[in-house]
């Protein structure tokens, strides 16, 4: 991660090809990919793939984080509801890539 950027730019830095670095609860360095960021009710959501392993989580699973840009911050939604809304914002821009 480029150092003289705040996690909250990296993330929505459109060249940023560098693994989004974030600690966990243990103090350990976590390393995603970074598949999207998505608007959704006037938030903004990162859909972020685990390259470190994360119990629980299989390989080829993604995690949604709401973005807090007033603290630099990114927070795990546990809501399921929430994460579908996000996923399937994401698959219809996906589609709508497809056909153009």
């Amino acid at each position: 991660m480029n150092e003289d950027f705040s996690l909250i730019d990296t993330i929505l830095d459109p060249d940023n090809e560098s693994p989004i670095r974030l600690i966990d609860e243990g103090n350990n360095i976590v390393e995603f990919d970074q598949i999207a960021v998505i608007p959704y009710e006037d938030e903004l959501y990162a859909i972020l793939k685990p390259i470190t392993h994360i119990d629980g989580v299989g390989e080829d699973e993604a995690l949604v984080f709401r973005l807090n840009i007033e603290e630099d911050s990114v927070e795990i939604i546990n809501d399921f509801d929430l994460c579908d809304n996000v996923f399937d914002i994401y698959y219809d821009l996906l589609k709508k890539e497809d056909f153009n």
